[in-house]
């Protein structure tokens, strides 16, 4: 069963909105659309969402109105021109991504398969906790392969970001700001992950 089932866009923009929607439900989650911070509170106070898409101005002037669920993962959509203000906003851990706008269909389902990837890494945390400190019994040995699940998770959404960024390379035919744009992150980012990549790569030759 899909561990993400549920999500909400929020823009007051209705085709960038709706172009969210679409690609969500393309992907087979059931997406709701709001407009406004006052929509934002009203539909999280009544139901429980897997995702939330929203815009970054609606997303910090609603902020301190709605209660922001621990569950929940927040994702902004921003313009170039406060990028910066996303990017301190994932820094400081008040969401979880961004996506720059005009974002490609790519872009979200990149953070579609993040989310899902780290939905089912904390309910393997949590089985892992339930099992080492249970409510009635004092700890339980866990088994190594169960403790490994964790690292597993964290490495499978890895080489989907790498798999993702080298076919958007091939795509592009290298063109860093290209590359960056459509990915929805920095060039600096980017030129830090392709780094990184050929580390690891030298690394691995005998």
């Amino acid at each position: 069963m899909d561990m993400m089932e549920t999500a909400l866009v929020v823009d007051d923009d209705f085709l960038m909105r709706g172009y969210a929607v679409d690609r969500l439900k393309q992907e087979g989650v059931f997406a709701i659309e709001a407009s406004s911070g006052k929509e934002l509170s009203r539909l999280q106070a009544s139901q429980k969402f897997d995702l939330v898409f929203a815009d970054l101005d609606i997303f910090q002037a609603a902020d301190g109105l709605f209660h922001r669920e621990t569950d929940t993962v927040y994702v902004v959509m921003t313009s170039f021109r406060n990028v910066d203000k996303a990017i301190k906003l994932v820094s400081s851990g008040g969401v979880y991504d961004y996506l720059l706008k005009p974002f490609s269909p790519e872009q979200v389902s990149v953070i579609i398969s993040r989310t899902r990837e780290l939905l089912r890494l904390r309910t393997q945390v949590e089985l892992l906790q339930k099992k080492v400190v249970p409510a009635d019994r004092g700890p339980q040995t866990v088994a190594a392969s169960e403790i490994s699940t964790e690292s597993e998770a964290i490495t499978n959404l890895q080489d989907l970001e790498r798999q993702t960024i080298m076919r958007v390379l091939h795509e592009t035919r290298g063109s860093r700001s290209v590359m960056a744009e459509r990915l929805g992150i920095s060039v600096r980012t980017l030129r830090n992950k392709l780094t990184q990549y050929k580390q690891e790569a030298s690394l691995q030759l005998p």
